[in-house]
């Protein structure tokens, strides 16, 4: 499937959007983004729990394009921006939908996919395990992880998670890699 990131953005941004933010995830702009979702969260939901796993979620989700976004040259010509990705957090019926793009080098999708489809065929109790397993006996890696974000994700919202890998037009070493989790 090719790739139009006018499309997918247009896609991702259905129902109630409550917080956008499209470029690079920089340590210096983290703390912006997140006091806004913080107070956006504040604003539009009312039952602490939510508020608690929506925020969460999100925190997992900057700091995974954060870590593992790279710069790349077809970011800057497509995007203008070489650590170009995308992080959206919207209402979407009962939902909260936290939406995330950004390009992957073609040689990690397998291994992406992999540790994806491995995690959401977990039962609860299995996530909860590899979880425990993953924090006390992997330590971390260079990039600052031990590889918990996308456990912690499922762990706390319950739901799988939904991606999708898109061809760049004129592009084969990349792939732009769009990630959805659902918080209710």
């Amino acid at each position: 499937m090719i790739f139009d990131y006018n499309d997918w953005k247009k896609k991702k941004m259905v129902g109630e959007v409550l917080v956008t933010h499209c470029g690079a995830v920089r340590s210096q702009s983290i703390d912006d983004i997140l006091a806004v979702v913080e107070e956006k969260i504040n604003k539009e939901i009312e039952i602490e729990s939510v508020k608690k796993k929506v925020f969460h979620v999100f925190v997992e989700c900057i700091q995974n394009l954060f870590h593992h976004v790279e710069s790349t040259d077809v970011a800057r010509k497509q995007f203008g921006d070489d650590l170009f990705c995308a992080i959206f957090l919207c209402r979407d019926g009962s939902f909260y939908r936290i939406s995330t793009g950004n390009l992957i080098d073609s040689k990690n999708v397998r291994t992406v996919e992999e540790k994806i489809d491995k995690i959401n065929s977990l039962t609860e109790a299995e996530v909860k395990l590899l979880y425990r397993d993953t924090l006390y006996n992997k330590g971390f890696s260079e990039k600052g992880g031990g590889g918990l974000g996308m456990i912690d994700i499922v762990r706390k919202t319950g739901n799988q998670i939904l991606y999708k890998m898109y061809d760049m037009p004129g592009v084969s070493d990349q792939k732009f890699f769009s990630f959805d989790v659902y918080v209710c």
